[in-house]
């Protein structure tokens, strides 16, 4: 009963009247695709499913959709997915009293006759976000004619979105007026390569373009959306090069989102601070080149700045970031930029994240390069070549919560560079060259630490490292990804995994220290009485030798001649 997610799909179902459900009170989710149910009656059990906010018959026989199908989920609000059925009929007021989060109808009508008149009958309904359009792949309707929509005028709408409709749509100007009193539009998958000025007293205020034709950010047109909060143009990689700073007016729009494209463009500061004063957030990743000026001045009010995999001109050579004062967020991992002045982030004053990975230092060191970062809270320079970081890189950063410098060449982190995280958290040391860690280093790691993560090191597993060796047993439950933590030396314990590491094969045995103490203090003994009576004995050695040389000549003759 506590089940919170349920697929059935393929299961060969005709009817909901089948599915033994009534009990799971705790479902969210309910996927029944690809089955054969022809109609959207639902059993009364599912007035008693009251946490249920998903459900999808996608790909099913339904045909219709009539007044008292959806009577049980009265009251609630939830997604519902119809897709990929084939529905020639809505009745009028079908969907009344119910409110659904978002209705999907994509791939539902066979042309566009059926379609208009099934909008039509939705008037009065209370969704949120509805979902029309076709598949890249599947696709019924052949012309798309600006009335086509028209019956959307009447439903209750916050959110459309029109996915693969053809090129039959390549052009915002076929779209019906009364569209443009729906907050937020998004136009997927579509053929539009050119967007018309919309109307001056629009109230769209999240527009998003994804994967179309256009060539170039159509800046001046969009500039009739004085309500616009949101915009979003991505995922044409292979058209849109241009971008330039040509908006007018635009004093509400918060979030300018252009990533993956190819886009080529000169950046201007200053431009962006007239033309869209209270941006915060710009997203220019995954694009070609953009170069960055280094003339900034006045106090832009970004908040969030993405640049990742977007080639980079300027940053790390020039101080391009002045006027970026409220920038909480940058990402400029993968950018190309090589880090050769001494402040490259100055003017981020008020920077707490700072992503940076796959680009390098200035002879692979880290130094001073962050001092003016006072308030940073997350770092990541992982994959920077980094084979050294100096005792006072991190001196300034005492708000410092994760720290990523995985795959670069490190031996080692100094117990001075960690001796000044307090606050530290989170640090991924995983595949450098780290052969062990010292006592000291051991002792002033912060305790605050909640996730260290060493693995993928060149370890050194023999006893002269017992210490670390015993240490990482006894924290293992600190140690991230510790089954990859393997002995790297000496040869015979290669690739030996280091928790698995017999301590006792580096103590004695007791025993062993007991013989061997007593061999060696016998001998020492013998050594010194050998010393202390040595000519004594030597003596005695001389007198046993001469009794022995005597005995010798007394043997020597046969005869002896007296002379009187």
């Amino acid at each position: 009963t506590s089940l919170r997610q349920l697929r059935a799909v393929e299961i060969n179902l005709f009817s909901l009247n089948r599915l033994p459900i009534g009990h799971l009170k705790s479902l969210q989710e309910l996927n029944l695709s690809n089955n054969h149910i022809d109609s959207l009656k639902l059993p009364e059990y599912f007035s008693h499913l009251l946490f249920l906010q998903w459900l999808s018959l996608q790909a099913n026989n339904i045909s219709s959709i009539s007044v008292g199908d959806l009577d049980a989920l009265a009251g609630r609000n939830l997604t519902l997915v119809l897709s990929k059925n084939d529905i020639k009929y809505i009745e009028i007021n079908a969907l009344a009293g119910v409110y659904l989060q978002q209705l999907s109808l994509r791939y539902c009508f066979e042309n566009t006759i059926i379609m208009q008149a099934c909008l039509r009958n939705l008037s009065g309904s209370h969704v949120n976000s509805l979902v029309l359009g076709e598949y890249r792949n599947l696709d019924k309707l052949e012309t798309f004619s600006k009335d086509l929509l028209d019956g959307l005028c009447h439903v209750r709408l916050q959110e459309i979105t029109l996915n693969s409709f053809g090129d039959a749509f390549s052009d915002t100007n076929s779209l019906p007026t009364c569209l443009n009193n729906i907050p937020t539009l998004r136009l997927l998958n579509s053929y539009i390569d050119q967007v018309s000025p919309f109307p001056a007293n629009s109230s769209i205020r999240h527009l998003e373009l994804k994967n179309c034709k256009l060539k170039r950010v159509p800046a001046q047109s969009l500039s009739s959306l004085k309500e616009l909060r949101v915009l979003r143009i991505t995922r044409s990689s292979q058209k849109l090069t241009d971008f330039k700073v040509a908006f007018k007016g635009l004093q509400n729009l918060k979030t300018l989102d252009l990533s993956e494209n190819s886009i080529t463009s000169n950046l201007c500061w200053f431009c962006l601070m007239d033309e869209v004063p209270n941006l915060k957030s710009l997203n220019l990743s995954f694009n070609f080149l953009i170069e960055l000026p280094p003339e900034c001045s006045g106090h832009s009010k970004l908040e969030h700045l993405d640049f990742q995999h977007t080639r980079l001109s300027n940053p790390g050579k020039l101080s391009v970031f002045h006027c970026l004062s409220n920038l909480i967020y940058l990402d400029i991992s993968y950018t190309n930029t090589d880090i050769m002045i001494e402040c490259p982030f100055c003017g981020l004053d008020n920077l707490q994240v700072l992503k940076m990975a796959g680009n390098s230092f200035e002879d692979n060191q880290l130094v001073n390069h962050f001092k003016n970062l006072a308030k940073l809270q997350i770092l990541d320079i992982s994959s920077c070549r980094l084979q050294h970081i100096s005792l006072s890189s991190m001196a300034h950063l005492h708000d410092l919560r994760e720290l990523n410098v995985s795959h670069n060449k490190l031996l080692g982190l100094h117990s001075e560079i960690s001796a000044h995280l307090h606050v530290l958290t989170i640090l991924d040391f995983h595949s450098n060259q780290l052969a062990t860690l010292m006592e000291n280093d051991l002792k002033n790691l912060p305790s605050s630490l909640k996730y260290l993560d060493l693995s993928q090191n060149l370890f050194d597993c023999s006893c002269d490292h017992l210490n670390f060796l015993r240490w990482a047993k006894e924290h293992k439950a600190l140690l991230q990804h510790a089954k990859n933590m393997v002995c790297h030396s000496p040869v015979d314990l290669k690739d030996v995994p280091l928790m698995s590491f017999d301590l006792t094969s580096c103590q004695v045995s007791t025993t062993t220290v007991a013989v061997s103490v007593s061999i060696s203090l016998a001998l020492a003994l013998t050594l010194f009485l050998v010393y202390k009576y040595y000519f004594h004995l030597y003596y005695m050695m001389v007198l046993l030798s001469g009794d022995r040389l005597s005995s010798e000549k007394d043997n020597n003759y046969d005869a002896f001649v007296i002379y009187s």
